[in-house]
């Protein structure tokens, strides 16, 4: 563990990257061992978690989705007993416990899920306040091998990801030209936040200050006349 005193005030508590120098008179001067560290302003009593939200996504009896991890911190670098129980059969954290800081490997163990979203959550447990990680896992429908769309699919592209609240997500619907959609914005609990009908084949923009979103992670829908849809997980972030 480094303590590190600034010499003057933090103006932000954001990432800092910092490197060690060596300077000689023969060899002159050389940088390295770059690491970024995170500001915390007062040692928290319990655990610290980074991120505090993961999507997945994956086709329905596909190769399963790239593992992502969390780091965890405990408060003021002290020995402090934790225990990580995911609270769904498919999602996996390695390692479930320890006492120190770390980073945990989270991955779902299946694409055989039923398609559409699933939610989870990974509890942290830890003395003297328990942590949550929500996990989002969209399973998209399987195109089988060799075979093409259906035809008539929609797809359905957002940008920018992720997006900042009070901000503007540019949406675009791929499918047959001219075609009328149903564009919504759900939260995880299947609250629709924005609806719009919108024309295939054209961007549009959705005012998430409007919608006056907090950070979390939606899911963004658009269904056609003829019961085609495509679902899109978006990370909205402050």
């Amino acid at each position: 563990w480094w303590k590190i005193t600034p010499t003057q005030a933090l103006a932000d508590s954001d990432p800092k990257l910092i490197r060690w120098q060596w300077k000689s008179g023969e060899q002159g001067a050389e940088s390295g061992c770059e690491h970024t560290i995170f500001i915390v302003p007062d040692n928290p009593p319990g655990i610290v978690l980074s991120p505090l939200q993961l999507s997945f996504e994956a086709e329905r009896g596909g190769p399963l989705p790239a593992e992502q991890r969390l780091q965890l911190w405990t408060g003021g670098g002290l020995a402090m007993p934790w225990t990580a129980q995911p609270s769904e059969w498919w999602l996996d954290a390695q390692p479930v416990s320890g006492n120190q800081s770390t980073q945990i490997a989270v991955q779902p163990n299946s694409t055989m899920l039923d398609e559409g979203a699933h939610g989870a959550e990974i509890l942290l447990a830890a003395t003297p306040e328990h942590r949550r990680v929500e996990v989002t896992y969209v399973i998209r429908k399987s195109t089988g091998v060799g075979e093409s769309s259906a035809p008539g699919a929609l797809t359905l592209d957002a940008w920018p990801q992720p997006v900042s609240t009070g901000t503007g997500l540019h949406v675009r619907i791929g499918g047959q030209s001219g075609e009328i959609c149903r564009l919504t914005l759900h939260d995880l609990l299947g609250r629709e936040r924005v609806s719009r009908t919108v024309e295939s084949g054209r961007s549009v923009s959705l005012d998430l200050g409007v919608a006056q979103l907090t950070a979390g992670v939606y899911l963004l829908r658009a269904v056609s006349d003829n019961g085609t849809q495509a679902v899109r997980m978006i990370s909205v972030v402050r």
